[in-house]
């Protein structure tokens, strides 16, 4: 309990409150029920370089709330009250289902937890995103994976500074605006 305070806080309830949601879900996670279990389920962006990406799973609303968050790579649960809140990982096999099943009803989209800064202005964008919305530049923002290839480094480095060059030469994008980062190997690559 808090000391000047009767009711005990947040941190003292995450874990009882995790436990028992838990339960909840695993009921009615495949049954008609969750369907209208849970209040809504949305996208909350980056606002800052320390700020990661994460779909929120609301489940509850008010004084307490809790939530599911759903980031790149893990899951935690979060109970909050007025001016007070607590989390804990959500590594149950229930939350990773439910993951599952919001990404392949296409409301969850992984390739939005991995933001892309612009380097116009410093917001972050979606990668892939052509348009940065805080400062109107159009990009070319993307990652490029390249499997099966053969050759030296220098060969293929070679390559794609010629593939980045066709796709800088097709697009309406300024010079000014077109840059791309350092070419590197994943531990994978092996030159022929």
């Amino acid at each position: 309990m808090s000391e000047n305070n009767t009711q005990p806080t947040c941190a003292e309830l995450v874990n009882t409150k995790y436990a028992s949601r838990m339960e909840d879900l695993i009921e009615v996670f495949n049954t008609e029920e969750f369907n209208d279990y849970g209040l809504c389920f949305d996208f909350v962006e980056a606002s800052a370089p320390d700020f990661e990406p994460y779909y929120r799973y609301q489940l509850s609303w008010g004084g307490p709330s809790d939530e599911i968050r759903f980031y790149k790579d893990r899951a935690t649960y979060h109970y909050m009250d007025w001016f007070d809140g607590a989390s804990v990982p959500a590594d149950d096999d229930i939350v990773e289902d439910i993951k599952q099943y919001f990404i392949d009803v296409g409301v969850l989209e992984v390739e939005k937890l991995c933001p892309v800064e612009c380097e116009d202005c410093g917001e972050y964008i979606e990668e892939g995103a052509r348009y940065c919305d805080d400062c109107a530049s159009e990009h070319a923002i993307f990652s490029l994976e390249v499997d099966d290839m053969e050759g030296t480094k220098e060969e293929l480095v070679d390559y794609l500074e010629d593939l980045i060059d066709d796709i800088k030469g097709k697009s309406n994008i300024d010079d000014e605006c077109f840059s791309y980062g350092e070419i590197s190997f994943n531990d994978e690559f092996q030159e022929a």
